[in-house]
């Protein structure tokens, strides 16, 4: 684009500004944490020819701004350390707040690494530092907002596809969110679908893998151990719900490999009727989908549904899961025709396709705790989540 093309497109594009300004960065009375990342993505030599490109990373330093809400941490990742006598200079320009109060809700983490690298290259590299900066992660809530703001244009290239009825997904309250289950595709298509938030319970296995497990936790995903009695995991899913956020499960427990829905096992109803919430089921046609096989995909959300007319007994659970299993076949069956018809904008029913939802477009759910800071919590949400009030669990 020629400079005069670029002039006209920022012109066009500041009007919007003030509003993605307000989206991005919340009001000055909520909790939250920002981490910054001042990372420069471009070739190896050309980084190298660039003189004085570490303080580029020092320049990003005027989001220390953000520390005059009292209620503010900030998380800072660099190459290099900054030096002392930088750091107390931007923080005495910060009006109404102390320098030393300030500081103690800032995180300076480094990389100690000063090769001409991408900042963002060197972290992938270090699993140690990107467990450092998930402890500094006080909001897994709006970590997965922001998560699925970047997930978003990456499902779009590699999963084309669509959803219907989003409306259906409350937009306040918990709630346990049903789906059956065919490839490693689905947990991100339910995410930028849903108008929410939705924590996810995981098989510990998932969790312990190098850099990809330590986002899944960022944004919320707790684990759980398979094939046994996992109290503590179950304790975290229910506080999930009962603090008003959305618990995502399949209701198989795993993948199918036959094509079609299996049977559901009565977790998702268990819980759903253990603290009074509904289930909101979601369909999903995503079977023999890979990166080789990018095949046209879809996701219908179902009306929620209560199962509190039936007994908090093994029997009970087993009927609810029988009910939330008939529904989950029926929408998984409207998201194969869907697909089958190319993506139609309506189904037969009348449900009309929805667009998938960014980070800014999306209902956050204000007052409610973010995580458990229980010691019961520690061992599902892993060694390095921190409490309410800033204490990382031993």
């Amino acid at each position: 684009m020629p400079p005069e093309g670029e002039a006209e497109a920022f012109e066009r594009l500041k009007p919007k500004l003030a509003s993605l300004w307000s989206q991005v960065f919340p009001a000055d009375n909520e909790h939250y944490t920002s981490v910054v990342v001042p990372s420069l993505t471009l070739e190896e030599e050309d980084l190298a020819r660039l003189e004085g490109v570490t303080f580029y990373e020092e320049r990003l330093l005027f989001f220390l701004m953000r520390l005059r809400n009292p209620r503010a941490r900030l998380v800072y990742v660099t190459s290099q350390p900054i030096h002392p006598l930088v750091l107390e200079s931007y923080l005495q320009l910060l009006a109404g707040i102390t320098a030393s109060q300030a500081r103690s809700r800032l995180t300076l983490l480094c990389a100690y690494d000063s090769s001409p690298r991408p900042l963002t290259q060197k972290i992938l590299d270090r699993p140690r530092l990107i467990r450092r900066i998930r402890a500094g992660i006080f909001d897994p809530e709006r970590a997965y907002l922001v998560g699925r703001g970047f997930m978003k244009p990456v499902v779009r290239v590699i999963c084309p596809s669509c959803a219907y009825g989003a409306e259906r997904v409350p937009a306040g309250g918990g709630g346990v969110v049903a789906a059956n289950h065919f490839g490693t595709i689905d947990p991100a298509l339910v995410g930028i679908f849903s108008r929410r938030a939705i924590y996810y319970m995981a098989k510990e296995e998932l969790l312990a893998v190098p850099v990809a497990g330590e986002i899944l936790r960022w944004v919320g995903t707790f684990g759980v151990r398979r094939g046994e009695s996992d109290r503590d995991a179950i304790r975290v899913a229910r506080w999930v719900v009962r603090e008003g956020h959305l618990l995502g499960m399949f209701l198989e427990g795993t993948r199918q490999q036959f094509g079609y829905p299996g049977p559901a096992q009565p977790g998702a109803a268990m819980i759903a009727m253990q603290e009074g919430v509904p289930v909101i089921p979601a369909g999903i046609d995503t079977f023999r989908w890979s990166l080789r096989n990018r095949r046209p995909c879809a996701l219908v959300w179902g009306e929620p549904i209560s199962l509190d007319g039936l007994p908090r007994t093994g029997k009970g659970y087993k009927e609810g899961a029988a009910v939330l299993e008939a529904e989950v076949r029926r929408l998984w069956r409207q998201a194969a025709e869907a697909v089958a018809a190319g993506l139609p904008k309506r189904l037969p029913d009348g449900t009309a396709r929805s667009e998938s939802f960014g980070a800014f477009d999306a209902v956050r759910i204000e007052g409610v705790r973010p995580w458990p800071d229980e010691p019961w919590a520690r061992e599902p949400l892993g060694p390095l989540y921190r409490g309410r009030h800033g204490d990382a669990p031993a």
